[in-house]
Formats: C-alpha cells, sequence, structure tokens
C-alpha cells in the first residue's frame, strides 16, 4: 500500500470526467487500499474523502472514512457510484485537499441514496446522512470534473 501524492488546483487531472471501472482486479484493490492508506495516513486527519482523480487516476472510485460511535474508523470504498435519490438542503462550508486553505460555501442534500460496488464487485445501496451525504456528493462531483469552486465563490482569490 502507498501514500499517493493529491493533486493540487489547477492541474488539469482535476478537471477530468472519470472512467468507469469495467473488471475488478488486484490492480484496482490495490488502489482502493492506497485510496484509504492516502486518506487515513496523507492527510493529517483533514479530510473525510477522497477521489481517484485527485491522485491523477481517472476511474470512478471515492473513498469516505468516518468515526463510529463506537471510537472504530469505518471505510465506505465506492467504485462506480451513482446517486439514486437525495433530500433535505444545507449550505455548509467545504474545504479540499485539492485546495489548501480554501472553503466555499456550497448547498447540498443532506441524505442521499448511494448505488456502488465494493471491491469485491458486490452491489450496495446505502443511504449516508449529514456529512457523509455532503462527502459522497462532493466526491462525485470530482468524478465528473466538478470542483468546488465551480458551486461558488472561494474564500480566497484562486489563480490558475
Amino acid at each position: 500500500m502507498t501514500i499517493r501524492a493529491i493533486l493540487q488546483y489547477p492541474d488539469p487531472c482535476l478537471r477530468e470526467c472519470a472512467e468507469p471501472v469495467g473488471a475488478f482486479t488486484d490492480a484496482i484493490g490495490e488502489l482502493c487500499r492506497d485510496l484509504v492508506q492516502t486518506l487515513r495516513y496523507g492527510t493529517d486527519g483533514r479530510a473525510v474523502g477522497l477521489a481517484a482523480t485527485q491522485v491523477g487516476v481517472p476511474l470512478r472510485i471515492f473513498v469516505m472514512e468516518a468515526t463510529t460511535k463506537g471510537g472504530k474508523r469505518q471505510s465506505y470504498v465506492c467504485i462506480n457510484p451513482r446517486l439514486q435519490s437525495e433530500s433535505g438542503e444545507a449550505v455548509n462550508a467545504e474545504g479540499c485537499l485539492s485546495f489548501p486553505d480554501v472553503t466555499v460555501r456550497v448547498r447540498r442534500a443532506t441524505r442521499i441514496r448511494l448505488a456502488y460496488e465494493q471491491p469485491s464487485g458486490r452491489h450496495t445501496t446505502r443511504m449516508f446522512e449529514g456529512v457523509l451525504a455532503i462527502c459522497a456528493q462532493h466526491e462525485l462531483d470530482h468524478l465528473d470534473g466538478k470542483l468546488m469552486v465551480d458551486h461558488g465563490d472561494p474564500d480566497v482569490e484562486l489563480s490558475a
């Protein structure tokens, strides 16, 4: 497993639309493990999610991690994710590992139903609420080449 370098804006790879994962190979499994390791140990605990496009791999994969009520870390590896439904709405200040020290106020659904495959290829559908719902939408944007700054005005001047 490897901690991968996270691309920084304005790297053009951040604007690429990711391709679906077709075959669940050993290489895909390794990439998923690398993404979890990068999120967990390569971000100083500053993040909840990371998309494959942020490490220069244009595949439809993202990972999220949260602490459970019991204090354990729960990871979600989402391959070929598809938003099935959304409800609620909130505006929050979002940050992004590809935009250090930048936040943007973004309107997102507060509850979503997400369909995705796990690294084993198993199809899963899960409801996410609160921070994980917002994170999943942020990471889905990354997979579509959309960045948080496309939602509104960042709190600092960006140079391209």
